[in-house]
């Protein structure tokens, strides 16, 4: 749900796999130069998510686990 930030579930339906490994592996940088990103920010209240410093694999792991659970969520 949405709350301190958008909502994960199904994000891998509303954006790229390429913007989401972007996001996720340096979100200050997309936050500087992409628009979606950009608007994100605003609609948070400028909530500024940190940069873990995930690696590729690190990266698409994650993305695949919000889209196994929100598979999940949609067969209850």
């Amino acid at each position: 749900g949405k709350m301190a930030g958008p909502d994960l579930a199904f994000v891998h339906e509303r954006r790229s796999l390429d913007w989401l490994k972007s996001w996720l592996k340096d979100p200050p940088a997309m936050m500087e130069t992409d628009e979606t990103a950009k608007a994100l920010l605003k609609e948070y209240n400028n909530m500024k998510m940190p940069n873990m410093k995930l690696t590729d694999a690190e990266a698409l792991a994650l993305i695949h686990h919000m889209a196994n659970e929100s598979k999940k969520a949609k067969r209850k």
